[in-house]
C-alpha cells in the first residue's frame, strides 16, 4: 500500500489527464504545438515530458 504522502488527490489526478491526453497523441504522430493546442497544456512541459521518456523515444526508433 502506498505511503500517504505518494497518494494523488482527486484535483492532481484531474490536471495530469489532458497532458496524458497530448503524450499519447504525440507517440501517436501529431506534433507537439498541435497536441498542446487541443489539449490546454504547456508546449514546454509536453516537450519535456516526451523527452525524458526513453520508453517514448526508443518507440519512434
Amino acid at each position: 500500500m502506498p505511503s500517504l504522502s505518494k497518494l494523488k488527490t482527486a484535483s492532481q489526478v484531474f490536471k495530469e489527464l489532458p497532458m496524458d491526453a497530448a503524450l499519447h497523441d504525440v507517440k501517436n504522430g501529431q506534433s507537439l504545438k498541435g497536441a498542446a493546442r487541443l489539449h490546454g497544456v504547456s508546449r514546454t512541459t509536453l516537450r519535456n515530458r516526451t523527452q525524458n521518456d526513453w520508453s517514448f523515444v526508443s518507440a519512434l526508433i
